[in-house]
């Protein structure tokens, strides 16, 4: 008789935790990034956050103006 199923052995779990966590991580390093910025912002114009960073000024002005999903729940 079977009274319990062990999920995590299941190979449908593994892929469904492998995406989840490779989402997180580029989440994360999104947040770290926007937050890096940021602080650069603070100091120096979006020029030389561009850069340092190697990013587009674009980009830049960008991530600084994309909303904080720390602080605001509704961002995504």
């Amino acid at each position: 008789m079977l009274t319990e199923i062990d999920i995590k052995r299941l190979p449908s779990y593994a892929l469904g935790f492998e995406a989840g966590e490779a989402i997180g991580e580029a989440q994360g390093s999104a947040i770290q990034k926007q937050a890096i910025v940021r602080q650069l912002l603070r100091r120096f114009d979006a020029a030389q956050v561009a850069k340092v960073l190697q990013l587009s000024v674009d980009e830049v002005e960008r991530i600084a103006g994309a909303a904080d999903p720390e602080t605001d729940p509704e961002a995504d």
